[in-house]
């Protein structure tokens, strides 16, 4: 199921590299989830959180956010589930762009 966001036009050359930087970065999350890698995942979230409101998705930096306290507390079942929850929310936005 897609969900659709709006955003102004300004945004609309900096969200496409912004969203495939975030999957190609999720990518390298789930590489460090089976490595056991929390450190590493705790970085990489970091960096999303601060991340996803500059460009009118602030979902991303929940997402983000909640990810690196999952990481802080080595809690391997809640990391699974955030990145899944991260991959789906990837997966099924459909951004627009209003004038």
């Amino acid at each position: 199921m897609s969900k659709t966001i709006e955003l102004p036009k300004f945004y609309e050359d900096l969200t496409p590299p912004y969203l495939n930087k975030r999957k190609d970065e999720l990518k390298l999350l789930h590489t460090c989830f089976v490595e056991g890698n929390v450190d590493h995942i705790q970085k990489v979230a970091h960096k999303i959180a601060g991340s996803g409101g500059s460009y009118g998705l602030p979902e991303i930096s929940r997402l983000g956010k909640e990810i690196e306290l999952a990481a802080e507390k080595n809690n391997p079942q809640e990391l699974k589930e955030l990145l899944d929850t991260f991959t789906d929310y990837l997966e099924s936005i459909e951004v627009v762009y209003k004038d």
